[in-house]
């Protein structure tokens, strides 16, 4: 089983990785709902279930969003809010039904901070909040023992915080002119 979950993690991580290298937000959003697809099939042979109920959560919110971008192209307090109710209240019944420990908490503050970064537009929110999210669920992981999403989301640091360095000097040198 842990084998099996290393190969999904590595499928979303791939997944991940090449939205890093898109603007269009239609093609980011489609690609992170398989990601969360991937990530949610590999917790569950973790049988980190905190991580695969909030993989849910995040896929429920990506094709929300997806559906928002459709409809009206804007983006709305109220569904930002319910999502962030929904993984709140997940997380919160599986630490009262013992399914998980206090540990799940990382994996909600990951998740949140994932959904407010693809609902905003700020690309330095974006990028920051990467790194916040990556950090969450390398402590998340570090407690399960699971090699390639800890690596992954190292990488995932690290470009992240390259491209914040490449935007700054970028706007800097605008800035100038």
């Amino acid at each position: 089983m842990y084998i099996t979950s290393q190969v999904f993690f590595i499928i979303g991580a791939v997944i991940i990785l090449a939205t890093y290298y898109l603007k269009n937000r239609r093609l980011i959003l489609s690609l992170s709902i398989a990601a969360c697809v991937a990530y949610f099939t590999a917790y569950i042979f973790l049988k980190a279930y905190t991580g695969a109920a909030l993989n849910i959560v995040s896929l429920i919110a990506t094709i929300w969003f997806f559906i928002d971008l459709k409809k009206r192209g804007k983006r709305s307090w109220v569904s930002l809010g319910i999502i962030f109710a929904l993984a709140i209240a997940m997380t919160t019944t599986m630490i009262a039904l013992r399914l998980e420990n206090m540990i799940s908490v990382l994996a909600t503050v990951a998740l949140m901070a994932f959904i407010y970064s693809i609902w905003q537009d700020n690309l330095f929110v974006h990028k920051w909040l990467g790194i916040v999210t990556a950090i969450c669920w390398i402590l998340y992981n570090c407690y399960y023992s699971s090699i390639i999403p800890i690596i992954s989301n190292t990488i995932f640091i690290i470009i992240d915080l390259i491209s914040i360095i490449r935007c700054y000097r970028l706007n800097k040198k605008e800035g100038n002119k």
